[in-house]
């Protein structure tokens, strides 16, 4: 007699059901902790992005054991180009800087305000913010290349009427030939 083999049913371990789960507990893990995007794009992910910062003081953890631990603060998130008017002053000789640089913050999709001319004369362009966009004129100093140190809040008696803007390049000598 010939001997024939039979194909037995396979059994399932147990040990890959707990892997099927363990894998479908992480991906939804994953999932919740970066949120959902609607095709509309206004999941849960853009509502995150859109709370305020959150901070924690030094000496905060104690209470809940953690003892005490450097300050640590959220980004806050930039707004898109579109939504950040700017204004650009040229402080200095070179004819046309402002309208220059004014178009090309519009080529890169910022609102931008009619081009003007400011004293005093400055070697170093100024970035100067309204409150609550500290973080857009950082992204508009990185654009134009100006060292972070030129971002500075918008003072009380501003150089010139923003204007509604909420960013003002006080261009300067560094940067009006560039």
């Amino acid at each position: 007699m010939e001997r024939m083999d039979v194909e037995r049913p396979r059994r399932t371990s147990p040990a890959r059901g707990i892997a099927l789960i363990a894998t479908a507990v992480i991906i939804g893990l994953f999932v919740l902790r970066n949120g959902f995007d609607s095709p509309d794009g206004s999941g849960i992910a853009a509502q995150a992005e859109e709370s305020p910062d959150t901070t924690t003081a030094p000496g905060d953890g104690a209470a809940a054991g953690g003892g005490d631990s450097p300050a640590t603060t959220a980004a806050p998130a930039v707004r898109p180009p579109a939504e950040v008017t700017v204004v650009v002053a040229n402080t200095t000789t070179v004819g046309g800087a402002a309208g220059t640089l004014t178009d090309t913050l519009a080529g890169l999709s910022y609102a931008t305000g009619p081009p003007t001319d400011a004293d005093p004369e400055l070697q170093n362009t100024q970035i100067l913010f309204v409150e609550g966009f500290q973080a857009e004129a950082g992204a508009v100093a990185a654009a134009i290349s100006a060292p972070a140190e030129s971002v500075q809040p918008l003072p009380a008696d501003p150089p010139i009427d923003p204007a509604g803007a909420q960013v003002v390049i006080m261009l300067g000598a560094d940067l009006a030939s560039a």
